[in-house]
Protein backbone atom coordinates (compact mmCIF):
# COMPACT_ATOMS: atom_id res chain seq x y z
CA UNK A 1 0.00 0.00 0.00
CA UNK A 2 1.12 3.65 -1.14
CA UNK A 3 1.89 6.14 1.75
CA UNK A 4 0.77 9.26 0.45
CA UNK A 5 2.12 12.35 1.86
CA UNK A 6 0.57 15.93 1.60
CA UNK A 7 2.79 18.49 -0.63
CA UNK A 8 2.41 21.34 1.93
CA UNK A 9 4.44 23.67 -0.97
CA UNK A 10 1.62 23.36 -3.15
CA UNK A 11 -0.51 24.58 -0.55
CA UNK A 12 1.51 27.28 0.31
CA UNK A 13 1.77 28.00 -3.57
CA UNK A 14 -2.17 28.41 -3.58
CA UNK A 15 -2.56 30.43 -0.79
CA UNK A 16 0.00 32.51 -2.13
CA UNK A 17 -2.37 33.37 -5.18
CA UNK A 18 -5.38 33.22 -3.35
CA UNK A 19 -7.43 36.45 -2.01
CA UNK A 20 -8.65 36.06 1.71
CA UNK A 21 -9.48 39.04 1.71
CA UNK A 22 -13.47 38.18 2.23
CA UNK A 23 -12.58 35.75 4.66
CA UNK A 24 -10.92 37.74 7.06
CA UNK A 25 -13.98 40.01 6.34
CA UNK A 26 -16.49 37.73 7.57
CA UNK A 27 -14.28 36.16 10.74
CA UNK A 28 -14.04 39.72 11.64
CA UNK A 29 -18.04 40.01 11.50
CA UNK A 30 -18.16 37.15 13.38
CA UNK A 31 -15.48 37.82 16.23
CA UNK A 32 -17.97 41.56 16.86
CA UNK A 33 -20.98 39.42 17.82
CA UNK A 34 -21.42 39.44 21.52
CA UNK A 35 -21.77 36.33 23.77
CA UNK A 36 -25.35 35.74 25.17
CA UNK A 37 -25.15 33.57 27.72
CA UNK A 38 -28.43 31.59 28.76
CA UNK A 39 -28.17 32.05 32.44
CA UNK A 40 -31.20 29.53 33.42
CA UNK A 41 -29.36 26.76 31.10
CA UNK A 42 -26.31 27.21 32.31
CA UNK A 43 -27.92 27.17 35.68
CA UNK A 44 -29.15 23.81 35.03
CA UNK A 45 -25.92 22.39 33.59
CA UNK A 46 -24.07 23.61 36.78
CA UNK A 47 -26.65 21.88 38.89
CA UNK A 48 -26.30 18.67 36.60
CA UNK A 49 -22.55 18.99 37.51
CA UNK A 50 -23.10 19.45 40.84
CA UNK A 51 -25.18 15.96 41.76
CA UNK A 52 -22.79 14.03 39.81
CA UNK A 53 -23.30 14.60 36.17
CA UNK A 54 -24.31 11.74 33.85
CA UNK A 55 -27.51 13.63 32.32
CA UNK A 56 -27.82 14.56 28.83
CA UNK A 57 -24.50 16.18 27.90
CA UNK A 58 -22.45 16.84 30.87
CA UNK A 59 -20.14 14.00 31.67
CA UNK A 60 -19.93 11.93 34.66
CA UNK A 61 -17.93 13.57 37.72
CA UNK A 62 -15.95 10.73 38.48
CA UNK A 63 -15.48 6.86 37.10
CA UNK A 64 -17.51 4.48 38.73
CA UNK A 65 -13.90 2.47 39.41
CA UNK A 66 -10.30 3.04 38.66
CA UNK A 67 -8.63 0.26 36.58
CA UNK A 68 -5.43 -0.50 37.66
CA UNK A 69 -2.26 -2.07 36.28
CA UNK A 70 -2.31 -5.13 38.96
CA UNK A 71 -6.07 -5.82 38.37
CA UNK A 72 -5.61 -6.48 33.96
CA UNK A 73 -2.16 -8.63 35.30
CA UNK A 74 -4.03 -10.96 37.57
CA UNK A 75 -7.91 -11.28 34.96
CA UNK A 76 -7.99 -13.90 32.70
CA UNK A 77 -8.53 -13.39 29.21
CA UNK A 78 -12.03 -12.39 29.01
CA UNK A 79 -11.94 -10.28 32.13
CA UNK A 80 -8.71 -8.08 30.77
CA UNK A 81 -10.51 -7.86 27.66
CA UNK A 82 -13.35 -6.03 29.87
CA UNK A 83 -11.31 -4.28 31.91
CA UNK A 84 -9.11 -2.46 29.02
CA UNK A 85 -12.55 -1.66 27.26
CA UNK A 86 -13.65 -0.01 30.72
CA UNK A 87 -10.00 1.66 30.99
CA UNK A 88 -10.50 3.22 27.36
CA UNK A 89 -14.19 4.58 29.15
CA UNK A 90 -12.96 5.96 31.69
CA UNK A 91 -9.65 7.92 29.25
CA UNK A 92 -12.33 8.99 27.20
CA UNK A 93 -14.55 10.41 29.65
CA UNK A 94 -11.63 12.28 31.58
CA UNK A 95 -11.57 14.01 28.15
CA UNK A 96 -14.65 14.69 27.90
CA UNK A 97 -14.59 15.93 31.36
CA UNK A 98 -12.08 18.61 30.57
CA UNK A 99 -13.26 19.68 27.41
CA UNK A 100 -16.96 20.24 29.75
CA UNK A 101 -14.67 21.86 32.25
CA UNK A 102 -13.28 24.20 30.23
CA UNK A 103 -16.63 25.33 28.34
CA UNK A 104 -18.04 25.43 31.64
CA UNK A 105 -15.79 28.12 33.07
CA UNK A 106 -15.77 30.51 29.79
CA UNK A 107 -19.85 30.25 30.34
CA UNK A 108 -19.26 31.26 33.71
CA UNK A 109 -16.74 33.83 32.80
CA UNK A 110 -19.52 35.78 30.38
CA UNK A 111 -22.84 35.07 32.83
CA UNK A 112 -22.37 38.68 34.10
CA UNK A 113 -21.85 39.92 30.74
CA UNK A 114 -24.71 42.17 29.30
Amino acid sequence: MAKVIPNFNEAIRYLQRSDMSSMCQVLDILGQVKWRINRDILEIIEYVWSIGGGLGEVPKRFNERQITPEMIKNANFREKLKLLKEHQKNRETHALRCEFLLRLSIATSFKNID
